[in-house]
């Protein structure tokens, strides 16, 4: 078995589960591994087109941005309960 299929088998379980923000966080993980592992990629995944400044600086970074990102929620989520409560009800 590859590690393509491990993923992919991997994701479909987490997927057919009730979600909640643990099962969120390992397909996200899981997600950015399928991005990367040269495998078609993501709908909605293309850094190579971004536009934005944020994505111009995350393309090509490894996954320790999501520890910046971590840190930016959790902010916000003290500071701006309902934008946060927006932004996860989007992802």
């Amino acid at each position: 078995m590859t590690n393509s299929e491990i993923i992919d088998g991997e994701i479909k379980d987490l997927e057919s589960q009730k979600i909640n923000y643990a099962i969120a966080q390992k397909l996200a993980w899981l997600y950015i591994l399928k991005d990367h592992s040269g495998g078609p990629p993501l709908p909605g995944t293309n850094l190579q087109n971004a536009e934005s400044d944020f994505l111009q600086k995350v393309r090509g970074k490894s996954t320790d941005i999501w520890n910046v990102i971590d840190e930016l929620m959790t902010t916000l989520q003290i500071t701006n309960p309902r934008l946060y409560d927006s932004v996860i009800r989007k992802l």
